[in-house]
């Protein structure tokens, strides 16, 4: 039987009967029809079955220089070696959606709920921005929210606040106030308290979002 050779540009193989197997120069559907391809395969292997090389852990989808934008799966299994955000979060309940950069602690009737001074030692994280990771993911997004527990994001301050103030409560739940080192060291006890740590400058008196770090300080 001659084996038909087809332009790679081309090709989309829709077949609900079989298996498609891909190595360097083949597409071998596994009820033994063979397709030569002349050139890289830039199209949709578009089928309800298993998509599986050849060989294992061989071969690339795309490259450095000629990359794929999104890849949609319900479960990823590999190696992550780059993360475009910053910041690793969690699910947690907080019973209702809470603004970006808002800072949360251990709460009465949730898991976490906004920040304030009367609870001031129970300061655990922010309200994630754009996390690099997502965990718990299955929670519902009405009455949980992601919260940064590791990691620089955006926080809601008040007042003014230097690179490498301590982070803590306010009288405005939600919102931090910055505490510069030196009165950390004067009333160590305030170290319980601490929630973030500034990465940036801002004079401003007023409310705005500063890029802080949760997790080590």
């Amino acid at each position: 039987m001659a084996i038909p050779r087809i332009d790679a540009m081309d090709v989309t193989i829709a077949d609900n009967s079989s298996d498609i197997v891909l190595n360097q120069t083949e597409i071998v559907r596994l009820d033994g029809e063979v397709f030569v391809l002349e050139q890289r395969m830039d199209k949709t292997l578009q089928d309800d079955s298993n998509f599986v090389p050849s060989l294992d852990n061989t071969f690339d989808i795309g490259s450095g220089t000629l990359r794929y934008a999104s890849i949609f799966s319900v479960m990823f299994q590999g190696t992550a070696l780059t993360a475009l955000y910053a910041d690793v979060a969690e699910m947690y309940e907080t019973g209702t959606q809470l603004p970006v950069g808002t800072f949360v602690g251990f709460g009465k009737e949730y898991e976490m709920e906004e920040l304030t001074m009367e609870r001031a030692n129970m300061g655990f994280g922010v309200v994630a921005t754009n996390p690099a990771l997502k965990m718990n993911s299955g929670k519902d997004p009405k009455t949980h929210n992601y919260i940064s527990i590791c990691g620089r994001t955006p926080g809601r301050l008040k007042g003014s606040v230097k690179r490498g103030d301590y982070i803590v409560a306010s009288d405005i739940p939600g919102v931090g106030q910055a505490l510069s080192p030196h009165a950390i060291e004067i009333k160590p006890y305030l170290m319980m308290e601490t929630v973030a740590r500034a990465l940036e400058t801002d004079e401003d008196p007023g409310i705005k979002v500063v890029e802080v770090v949760i997790g080590r300080f």
